[in-house]
C-alpha cells in the first residue's frame, strides 16, 4: 500500500529588507512520501500564506544537516528523512494580510509536479497558445536546459524557436543528421515537442509552427530561445505588434537563465563597467534580469548556502517582483518555465492591488535600488538596503497610488505616447511599468503594461462592489525624472463622477431646456427609467451634439448618458445598428467632412457610438483647438475626404483624438490636412504576392494651400507609394537647393539589395505630382493616424519628386496587415504644410 505522508517542520531564514511579518514558526507541513522538494516547496508558500503571510513566495529551500541548496527534483524523503524533518526556506515574504484567503488545495504527485484545483496549465481562455522569452548568460545552460524539453520530459509539448546565432545549436547531434539543415523547418521530436531553426527570419519560424499545427501537431507552449547577450525588448516589440503573430500567441513572459556559480562575478564586472563610465547604456545582462518574469538559478548544486543566500538577496536588489526556481542541470518543470504571466493583461487586473495596495511591509515595494520613493496620494516613504551596489543605485522604482480618480481614456492614450517616445536624456530610461486604473465610462478595470516604448493596454475585469476605485501604478527604470511621470500621468486624470441623481423624478416631470418639447421629454425620462436600452437605441439615429444637448435637460437623463451604464448601453446599441445595416454602410462613429455652413463637420458628428460623451468634447476641444484660432488663420484642420472620417473600432477613433491632441500642442501656425491615401483591394492583393521587388501607389489626394502673401491657392497632389528599401533613401530634411542636391546624390546611388538570408523590406514613399509650379516653397511633414503603427516623415523642401520614410516595413508589419484585410484600404495621414522661411513647422511628439 501506499506509504503515510510525512510531516516536515519548516522554518524561515530572515534576511533584513527581504522577509517582512512572519507567523509563529516553525510551520507543519504534511507532505506525500514520495514528493519532490519542489513539492514541499510549493506546500510551504501555501502553508505561510494561509498563516497570514499574504503574498510569501517560496525561493530556495535548505537543510539544517546538510550544506547548499536541496535540488528541486529530489526526494523530500531522500533529503530530510523521515523522521523529525527539518527545513529551512529562503522567502519574499512582504507582510501580514488582512484576511488570509483560504489557499488553492495543492495535489502533489509522484512524477514530481503539482498544481492547483481549476489550473488549466498552459491553456488561455482566448485560445491563444502561450510564448516564453528564455535569455540567459553565456555559458548559464540553455542548451542543456532546451535539450531537456525537447527531449527528456514528457508533461507539454513545446515548440522551442531557436537562433541559430546562440552560442550553442540545440542539439549537435540533430544538425549533424541535417534534421534542421532548413532555414525556418520544423523537427517534430518523439516526445511531440518541436524544434524550430531561425536565420534572421522570426516571422517564419511562426509561420512554420502554424502549419505544423493546423496540420495537426498539437501544442501546449513556444519558447524563443535567445542569444547570450541579447536584449529581449526588440523581441517583445516583434511579438506584441506583429499582427500574424498575436492572432494566434500570447506572450506569456520572459525566464532569464542564471548560473548560480558564476553570476556574482559577472554582476561586480558590471558594477565595475558602470563605475567607469555612469552614462553608458544598460548592459544587455542588467536588462536581462531587470526585464525578467521568472529567473531560473541554474547549477545550484555547484554552490553552498552562503553563496546561494548571496546570490538571492544579489538578484533581488535587482528585480524583486520575479519568481526564482533553482535548477539542477536543466531539469525544470516545463510547466513553471511557460507559467510566466508578466504580460497577462487579465491576470495583472487581478493581482495588481494585492502587490500595490496601502498597506506594505518588510521589503514590500523596494527593490531594484538602495534609495527609491513610493507615494501614497503625495506621502513619500524610503528605503535603505545595504546590498545595493553601483549598478542598480541608478535604478529605482516609485509607485503613485491616486484614490477617487480614474483616468480619461484620449488623455491617458496621449500619455501613453508622450511616455513611449520621451527622450531617455531628459526623463531617464524606462524598463518597465504596469498599472491597473479606474477609467471614466467603464465598469472595468484598465490593466497598462510598458517594456521600455512598447506599451499595451486593456479593460479587463470589473471592479467589485465595495471595492474602492482608483489608479496605481509603478515605475521601474534608471534615474527616472519622478515628476514628469508623475505631473503627467495626473494631468490625465479627473475626480470619479458622482451620479446627479438617486432615483427617477417624480410622474409627470419634464426636463427643461429651449429645445425639448415637455411630452417629449417625459417620453424620454420614461424611458429612461423603464426600457434605457430604447432610448439608447434611439441615440444612434442622431448626432453627438444632440445627445450631448439632452443630457444636460435634466440630471436623471445626464445620468442616463453620461454614466457608465449610459456610455455602454449606446455603444451595445451602436455595434447592433451597424451589424444589422452592414458595417461598411453604418460605421460605429462618424467626422462628417467640411461644410459651408459646418466648417468643422461637427453638426453630423457621431461619436457617442464609440466614446463616453465626456470623451467625445475632449475630441472635439483637441479639433477646435486650431481651427477656432482667431490668432492664426493658417492653423485650420481640414478633413480633405469628402464623405468625412469613418470609425469603425474605437483603437481608430483614439488613435485620431490623440493625434488632433498631438497637432494642438504644437507651436508655430500652418496649414493641417487629414487625408485617407486609397488602394483598390485586388492591387493590394497583388503587390503582397508579388515579393519583395514590387510597388504599388495609391489614388491621388490633393490639398489646397492659401499664399497670403499673393492671395492665391497652390494646389499640392500627392500619391503614398510602397517601394523597396534597397532602392529608396530616407528623406532629408534640407531646405532650399540643399535639399535637390542631396536628393540627386541619393539617387545617382547604387542601389543594395537586401542580402542573402535578409527580410524583404519596403519604404513608405510620397510621389509630388505637379507641385513644381507652386507660387512659393513648402515644409511639409506627414504623419499615420493608425493604433498600431506611427510613421513620420519631414520634408524639407516640397520640390523634391519623392519622400521616404526612415521606416521600412516587411511583410508582416501592421501597416500592410491593415491593408491586407481591410476591404476598403487605406492610410490616413495628416499633412502639415508650411511655407519656407515662416519659421519651424514644429514637432509633434518626441520621435519626430
Amino acid at each position: 500500500g501506499s506509504r503515510p505522508p510525512m510531516k516536515v517542520s519548516i522554518d524561515v531564514l530572515k534576511v533584513p529588507g527581504l522577509t517582512g511579518w512572519l507567523p509563529p514558526l516553525p510551520l507543519a507541513v504534511s507532505v506525500p512520501a514520495e514528493a519532490t522538494i519542489r513539492d514541499l516547496t510549493r506546500l510551504a508558500q501555501v502553508a505561510l500564506r494561509a498563516a497570514g503571510a499574504g503574498g510569501a513566495r517560496v525561493s530556495l529551500v535548505m537543510s539544517p544537516s546538510r550544506e547548499g541548496v536541496l535540488p528541486p527534483q529530489a526526494g523530500v524523503a531522500e533529503m530530510l528523512g523521515t523522521a523529525d524533518a527539518k527545513a529551512v526556506i529562503l522567502a519574499d515574504i512582504p507582510g501580514a494580510s488582512k484576511a488570509a484567503a483560504p489557499p488553492k488545495e495543492e495535489h502533489c504527485h509522484s512524477h514530481g509536479h503539482s498544481h492547483s484545483d481549476g489550473d488549466s496549465g498552459t491553456k488561455r481562455a482566448d485560445g491563444k497558445l502561450p510564448i516564453t522569452v528564455l535569455t540567459g548568460f553565456l555559458g548559464a545552460g540553455k542548451t542543456t536546459l532546451l535539450n531537456h524539453l525537447l527531449q527528456t520530459q514528457r508533461e507539454l509539448k513545446v515548440a522551442v524557436i531557436e537562433n541559430e546565432f546562440g552560442e550553442v545549436p540545440i542539439d549537435n547531434e540533430l544538425l549533424a543528421q541535417n534534421k534542421l539543415a532548413a532555414a525556418e523547418q520544423v523537427v517534430v521530436m518523439d516526445n511531440g515537442c518541436m524544434c524550430c531553426s531561425v536565420r534572421g527570419d522570426i516571422l517564419g519560424a511562426f509561420t512554420s509552427i502554424i502549419d505544423a499545427v493546423d496540420s495537426g501537431n498539437g501544442l501546449d507552449a513556444v519558447i524563443i530561445e535567445t542569444t547570450g547577450m541579447a536584449d529581449p525588448v526588440p523581441i517583445v516589440r516583434t511579438l506584441l505588434q506583429t499582427p500574424v503573430i498575436a492572432s494566434r500567441f500570447a506572450l506569456a513572459g520572459v525566464v532569464t537563465l542564471v548560473d548560480a556559480k558564476n553570476i556574482l562575478r559577472r554582476l561586480q564586472e558590471l558594477d565595475e563597467e558602470q563605475e567607469d563610465d555612469p552614462d553608458a547604456p544598460p548592459d544587455e545582462a542588467f536588462q536581462q534580469l531587470m526585464f525578467a518574469d521568472t529567473i531560473v538559478l541554474n547549477k545550484i548544486d555547484l554552490v553552498g548556502s552562503a553563496v546561494a543566500l548571496e546570490v538571492w538577496e544579489r538578484l533581488r536588489s535587482i528585480n524583486e517582483k520575479a519568481d526564482v526556481l533553482p535548477c539542477v542541470r536543466g531539469a525544470v518543470d516545463p510547466a513553471e518555465l511557460v507559467a510566466a504571466t508578466g504580460f497577462d493583461m487579465e491576470r495583472m487586473g487581478d493581482e495588481f492591488g494585492e502587490d500595490h495596495g496601502h498597506e506594505h511591509h518588510g521589503h514590500e515595494e523596494h527593490g531594484h535600488s538602495d534609495h527609491h520613493e513610493h507615494s501614497h496620494n503625495g506621502e513619500v516613504c524610503t528605503s535603505d538596503h545595504d546590498h545595493a551596489t553601483h549598478h542598480n543605485k541608478q535604478v529605482g522604482s516609485f509607485s503613485l497610488i491616486r484614490e477617487g480618480v480614474a483616468v480619461r481614456p484620449l488623455a491617458f492614450a496621449r500619455w501613453m505616447r508622450k511616455v513611449a517616445s520621451a527622450k531617455r536624456e531628459e526623463v531617464g530610461v524606462l524598463y518597465r511599468s504596469k498599472a491597473v486604473l479606474a477609467v471614466h465610462g467603464a465598469r472595468a478595470k484598465l490593466a497598462f503594461h510598458a517594456v521600455q516604448d512598447v506599451m499595451e493596454k486593456k479593460l479587463v475585469g470589473g471592479w467589485a462592489v465595495d471595492e474602492a476605485r482608483s489608479c496605481k501604478v509603478v515605475f521601474i527604470g534608471k534615474r527616472l525624472d519622478r515628476p514628469f511621470f508623475e505631473q503627467s500621468f495626473d494631468a490625465c486624470t479627473s475626480p470619479l463622477r458622482t451620479p446627479l441623481c438617486a432615483s427617477p423624478p417624480a410622474a409627470g416631470c419634464a426636463p427643461g431646456g429651449p429645445q425639448l418639447q415637455p411630452a417629449a421629454g417625459s417620453f424620454l425620462l420614461g424611458l429612461a427609467a423603464a426600457a434605457p436600452e430604447l432610448l439608447y437605441l434611439l441615440t444612434t439615429y442622431v448626432p453627438t451634439k444632440l445627445v450631448a444637448r439632452l443630457a444636460c435637460t435634466c440630471a436623471f437623463l445626464n445620468d442616463a448618458l453620461c454614466g457608465e451604464d449610459g456610455t455602454e448601453g449606446m455603444r451595445a446599441a451602436a455595434v447592433a445598428a451597424a451589424a444589422a445595416a452592414g458595417s461598411s454602410a453604418a460605421p460605429l462613429a462618424f467626422h462628417p467632412a467640411a461644410g459651408y455652413k459646418d466648417p468643422a463637420g461637427l453638426e453630423g458628428l457621431r461619436l457617442h457610438g464609440l466614446l463616453s460623451l465626456s470623451s467625445a468634447r475632449e475630441y472635439v476641444d483637441a479639433f477646435l483647438h486650431k481651427t477656432t484660432n482667431s490668432f492664426d488663420r493658417a492653423s485650420g484642420l481640414e478633413i480633405v475626404p469628402m464623405k468625412g472620417l469613418a470609425y469603425d473600432s474605437y483603437a481608430g477613433l483614439e488613435a485620431a483624438a490623440v493625434t488632433w491632441i498631438e497637432l494642438s500642442e504644437v507651436e508655430g501656425g500652418g496649414d493641417s490636412f487629414v487625408i485617407d491615401f486609397t488602394f483598390r483591394p485586388e492591387t493590394i492583393a497583388e503587390f503582397l504576392a508579388a515579393g519583395p521587388l514590387a510597388t504599388v501607389r495609391s489614388a491621388l489626394a490633393k490639398v489646397e494651400v492659401h499664399n497670403d502673401e499673393e492671395e492665391e491657392w497652390d494646389s499640392l497632389k500627392f500619391r503614398l507609394c510602397f517601394e523597396p528599401s534597397h532602392l529608396t533613401a530616407p528623406t532629408t530634411e534640407l531646405t532650399g537647393q540643399a535639399a535637390i542636391d542631396a536628393y540627386a546624390a541619393a539617387a545617382e546611388e547604387p542601389p543594395q539589395p537586401p542580402a542573402e538570408g535578409e527580410l524583404a523590406q519596403h519604404r513608405l514613399v510620397f510621389q509630388l505630382v505637379g507641385g513644381k509650379t507652386a507660387s512659393q516653397v513648402y515644409m511639409l511633414s506627414f504623419h499615420t493616424v493608425h493604433p498600431d503603427y506611427q510613421v513620420h516623415v519631414k520634408v524639407g523642401d516640397h520640390r523634391m519628386p519623392k519622400f521616404a520614410s526612415r521606416e521600412t516595413f516587411h511583410r508582416w508589419h501592421p501597416l500592410f496587415a491593415s491593408l491586407e484585410h481591410s476591404a476598403s484600404p487605406r492610410v490616413r495621414m495628416l499633412i502639415r504644410v508650411k511655407p519656407d522661411g515662416s519659421g519651424p513647422l514644429g514637432d509633434m511628439c518626441g520621435c519626430c
